[in-house]
């Protein structure tokens, strides 16, 4: 995500937050969406967080398995 017009976002749990153009929910995971006031004020209400690079990265990674 090098973009610096998108960011991504990931609902909190026990959140639904659709996204206000496509009305899709965004999934658990996550989604890269564009970087506007609407997601500025989820993450302040705390219906979403904002993935930063390093946390993107680390979710990517498949969990050890035992």
């Amino acid at each position: 995500m090098s973009d610096p017009t998108h960011i991504r976002v990931r609902p909190l749990p026990g959140r639904l937050v659709r996204d206000p153009i496509t009305r899709v929910a965004v999934p658990e995971q996550g989604a890269e969406v564009a970087d506007a006031t609407f997601w500025r004020r989820r993450a302040l209400a705390g219906d979403v967080e904002i993935v930063r690079g390093d946390a993107v990265a680390k979710s990517k990674r498949k969990p050890k398995e035992a």
